[in-house]
């Protein structure tokens, strides 16, 4: 205890003597905060916490170091600001920057300097949400002129200018004198009475009051605890439970976010981010007492009132051996006393003894008592005597001795303050108690040892515990400044196999701290110039952390982070060291797509187990010289069967597909496999309906066939598989392309099963159609794009870059992919939006009747004449964006964006979704209105359009000409022949957010419409 007192003032000594942690001076161009307590500066790269992001001279913020605070933690929190330390900050900022560029100045243009710095920082200069208007401008100006106590003005042609009075930048920091003005009455010298008084007998609380007198409810800021590091008020809010005080823990992840987000404004603060506060010292605890009992200021010294009731200390014991000491001060006549230890279900309202939690020593007769059975044991003990109390507890094999951190517990308020609400369990714990062997209880009286008074006690925590009757008073001393009888500890601690024990614990405990401080180092390190986000855990990255703040959208969680953070752009670790990135905003967003660096695909097993074999094919997820190949083949060959641009004959083929939905759509359900989607009367349930339909007018392209209304169930079958993939993936690939070997030991947790049985589903039922095809193949005679492929497999130059079968299948299951589950997920999306307003299917329907009437199918050629069709589709995509974070790319070569380097195989998603939410393209992104891609001539106005639905650059969907025909037939069919009515069974379909999922890409949860022939 000696050797803890020295270090301690050795560390005050040395923190008395300069400014920082680090010992060195304050230096001023750097940010520094200062301490509400000591007053010191230290610098922010040498705090822990973590404060986001802050400017120098910063005023808005209460600040304690960690030799001040009472848990020897550091205390941050963010207040608001006042407009007077808004412009000293602002002004002692600006003049900081002129000795910097070289041009000392004191005074600087309200216009142009003050007001331009106050709105670029705003939210680092204060917590007031930012306005919307400029009216705070005038705001500064008055601040300005009329503080002529701390700013001086300058009138140069008209232009204002403003300085600090006292230009003496060292002198500025928060104002906490203010903050603790109604404490500084009370830091008078303590006298004897004073130390002894004792809390409860109607003192007022500490630290500041709000209005009427009544606390402050900001306990992180204002509401201060007693030096002892406990409020005096004392916890009750119902029986049968316990309360136990919390303080914020500056460990939990996220914690930040609650602080500062105003997302989080008037929700129940979760019960992980804060934990049990208790002292560093052993003292007794003010929220685990009878009321009766009242401690003294220091809560070494108890008193008691009226009848028996008891108090425990904070600290418990489990295992070794414990020793503390109490001295009877005072023992009026006809007042008793009964010592020793407890559990923490003893009795507070009845003597220590009387029931199974309690072991205790009276001081009448010098009985001792457990479960209200005295038996004698020594002779009585009175005042003026010094008692010690020493329990042994040998180690137990299994027991748990880690404390309860009460984290899933619900927090409740008291007095401002925030309590742990746990419920008593002593019936279970009466049933559960078990006699832990080898313990005992010694008791000693001035130094002499009075005998062994109880062994094989009940196994459980003890704390020194002591019960009072009427009105004796008890002195405890934990050994902090050395027992009295200091030799007890030499006889019955001190032994060499104890002392082998403590240097064991000793080196666990060393081992266990390097290991927190390493993972610590791990969990937070960010490589240089890395953009901000989330930190990593070992093996999984952020992957974990992301899922605790949002599992279903994690693109909406990229945009709450983006906000927290200040960035438009997120970095963060998938697996532990893969780095991710993920950018909003119009500007980077078309950068990331556009940028031929970032135009790498990702190899990640989800990829992989799409083909039979595992191998990496394809048109999607490949990159390099074999994509561009492959690409610029496919794209060369495909158009000449109409794909990616007008085509008669397509255009033909695609009609009668066309007009065999809508007859399908009014004769109802032909076949046993139509009967899961389609009901009489037009009833059908998207998107499933659309899925053989749309499948077919790829075949028609690629291999100049269909499938026949009674064979479609293959269609549908296969249709199941691409739908399967998408909803059992998340937009990072799932918990398996972290962890792939996990398929091997439970594949259904992992969703491993699943998406392979989906994706053997579509790949089977895609390898059916080629090799049908392969079959039927003649050399010389070129039917459609399958027979251009196989001409081209032949040459052996070809087979040596990629053109084999297996390239095929996957390049037709790509295909085939998105039109048996994008095109009619698109499709599905229309759909709910146009069942729910009538108003824009009307002005649809006046268009396409007014253009093309009921005589023919609208055609290519009406789509620059129906533009208001036109928008209505453009508008669904954008306010329905079925892939929010866009198919992921990597980035190719070591290379930067927004200023932030990201180093090759980075992992990068451009977050669509952002573009088209952003109020600033869109103004009211929340409205569905077609109108807004029109011109004032209400044609088509692409330079409107800022949607992505596609993609942008070199990785724009090569099958983006068609998908946009396809759509605009289908949509105009099915408007000029059908109106669209809620379901007679299901009712009108949901727009609700959750009524959609996202998996690789978002998609609504199924839903049944009615079409109602015209």
């Amino acid at each position: 205890m000696d050797s803890n007192q020295e270090n301690s003032q050795n560390t005050e000594n040395k923190i008395s003597k300069s400014n920082c942690y680090c010992g060195k001076e304050r230096n001023l161009n750097i940010i520094e905060v200062s301490c509400s307590h000591c007053g010191k500066f230290f610098h922010e790269s040498c705090i822990g916490y973590q404060m986001g992001k802050l400017l120098a001279f910063s005023q808005n913020y209460l600040f304690t170091c960690k030799f001040c605070s009472p848990t020897g933690l550091e205390i941050y929190k963010r207040i608001s600001s006042s407009p007077q330390q808004m412009c000293i900050t602002t002004i002692a900022n600006l003049q900081r920057k002129s000795v910097k560029d070289g041009n000392l100045r004191y005074f600087f243009s309200k216009d142009k300097e003050i007001i331009p710095f106050i709105d670029a920082y705003w939210e680092s200069i204060t917590t007031i949400a930012r306005k919307q208007t400029t009216g705070w401008y005038a705001t500064i100006l008055k601040t300005l002129q009329s503080h002529t106590d701390l700013f001086v003005c300058q009138d140069i042609e008209g232009d204002l200018s403003f300085g600090l009075k006292n230009p003496d930048l060292e002198i500025i920091k928060p104002s906490y004198e203010k903050l603790n003005q109604k404490d500084d009455g009370n830091q008078n010298k303590v006298g004897r009475q004073q130390k002894r008084k004792f809390t409860g007998l109607n003192e007022p609380a500490t630290g500041p009051t709000g209005k009427k007198g009544r606390p402050n409810s900001d306990i992180g800021a204002i509401v201060k605890l007693p030096a002892h590091g406990y409020p005096l008020e004392h916890p009750f809010n119902k029986d049968g439970y316990r309360y136990i005080l919390a303080e914020p823990d500056p460990h939990a992840p996220f914690r930040q976010e609650y602080d500062e987000s105003p997302d989080w404004a008037g929700k129940p603060i979760p019960g992980w981010l804060y934990r049990v506060l208790t002292p560093n010292a052993v003292l007794v605890a003010l929220h685990d007492r009878a009321p009766q009992m009242k401690a003294s200021e220091d809560r070494l010294s108890i008193i008691g009132e009226k009848g028996f009731c008891m108090a425990r200390c904070t600290h418990f014991v489990t295992r070794g051996s414990w020793y503390w000491e109490a001295t009877i001060e005072d023992m009026p006549e006809g007042s008793a006393t009964r010592i020793g230890w407890g559990q923490e279900y003893a009795n507070l309202q009845s003597p220590l003894g009387y029931d199974k939690f309690g072991y205790s020593w009276r001081s009448r007769k010098g009985t001792k008592f457990h479960e209200s059975h005295g038996k004698h044991f020594s002779n009585a003990y009175g005042e003026g005597d010094t008692l010690g109390f020493l329990i042994m507890l040998p180690e137990q094999e299994g027991a748990r001795y880690i404390n309860n951190t009460f984290k899933e517990r619900p927090l409740v308020k008291f007095k401002s303050h925030l309590y742990y609400e746990d419920k008593d369990k002593v019936s279970d714990t009466l049933k559960n108690l078990k006699i832990h062997p080898g313990s005992k209880i010694y008791y000693f009286k001035n130094g002499e040892c009075q005998g062994l008074a109880f062994e094989n006690i009940y196994a459980g925590a003890y704390y020194p515990s002591i019960s009072i009757h009427k009105s004796a008073s008890v002195r405890l001393n934990f050994g902090a400044n050395g027992f009295k009888y200091p030799d007890i500890l030499n006889e019955y601690k001190c032994k060499p196999e104890k002392l082998l024990e403590m240097v064991s614990v000793i080196l666990l405990a060393v081992v266990v701290i390097l290991f927190l401080y390493k993972t610590y180092k791990y969990v937070m390190y960010r490589p240089e110039n890395f953009p901000p986000g989330p930190p990593r855990l070992p093996l999984v990255g952020s992957y974990l952390f992301l899922l605790m703040l949002e599992r279903k959208n994690l693109h909406d969680l990229a945009l709450r982070m983006c906000k927290y953070y200040k960035s438009n752009v997120i970095g963060y670790y998938f697996g532990g060291n893969t780095k991710v990135v993920t950018v909003t905003s119009y500007k980077l967003v078309k950068e990331v797509l556009q940028r031929p660096e970032f135009a790498g695909r990702n190899d990640i097993i989800v990829l992989r187990l799409r083909e039979r074999n595992f191998k990496l094919k394809g048109m999607f997820f490949i990159d390099g010289d074999f994509w561009r190949d492959q690409r610029r083949f496919t794209l060369r060959h495909l158009r000449d069967f109409g794909f990616g641009r007008r085509f008669n004959d397509f255009e033909a083929e695609m009609r009668e597909e066309i007009l065999d939905f809508i007859q399908m759509i009014k004769d109802g359900p032909r076949y046993k496999h139509e009967e899961k989607f389609m009901k009489g009367n037009g009833r059908l349930k998207f998107p499933y309906s659309t899925t053989a339909t749309m499948t077919n007018c790829f075949l028609q392209v690629s291999m100049g066939q269909r499938i026949n209304r009674e064979d479609q169930a293959k269609a549908f079958k296969g249709a199941s598989g691409s739908f399967g993939f998408i909803r059992n993936t998340d937009e990072l690939g799932n918990f398996i392309s972290i962890f792939p070997w996990l398929r091997h030991i439970n594949s259904r947790i992992s969703k491993y099963k699943n998406l392979r049985d989906a994706s053997l589903i579509l790949y089977n039922f895609v390898e059916e159609i080629v090799k049908r095809e392969i079959d039927t193949y003649q050399d010389g005679h070129t039917r459609h794009f399958i027979d251009v492929y196989l001409n081209e497999m032949k040459n052996e130059e070809q087979k040596l870059i990629g053109f084999d079968y297996d390239q095929l299948v996957m390049f037709c299951l790509d295909m085939i992919f998105p039109a048996s589950s994008t095109l009619p997920i698109v499709i599905s999306f229309l759909v709910r939006q146009l069942t729910n307003r009538p108003e824009i299917v009307a002005k649809c329907q006046e268009e396409i009747d007014f253009i093309v009437g009921n005589g023919r199918l609208p055609g290519l050629d009406d789509r620059d004449c129906l533009p208001y069709c036109e928008a209505t589709i453009r508008e669904s995509m954008r306010m329905d964006t079925f892939a929010p974070s866009s198919v992921p790319h990597r980035v190719m070569e070591d290379t930067y964006l927004d200023g932030f380097f990201l180093p090759k195989d980075t992992a990068i998603y451009a977050n669509i979704q952002s573009v088209h939410i952003d109020q600033a393209l869109w103004k009211d992104p929340e409205n569905f209105r077609p109108e807004r891609f029109l011109n004032h001539h209400g044609k088509i106005n692409l330079k409107k359009d800022f949607s992505f639905p596609f993609g942008s650059g070199k990785r724009l969907c090569i099958a983006e000409t068609f998908s946009r025909n396809t759509m605009f037939l289908y949509t105009t069919a099915l408007l000029q022949n059908f109106n669209f009515k809620p379901d007679p069974v299901f009712g009108m379909p949901s727009l609700s957010e959750d009524e959609c999922g996202t998996g690789s890409v978002r998609y609504p949860k199924d839903f049944w419409v009615q079409l109602e022939p015209r």
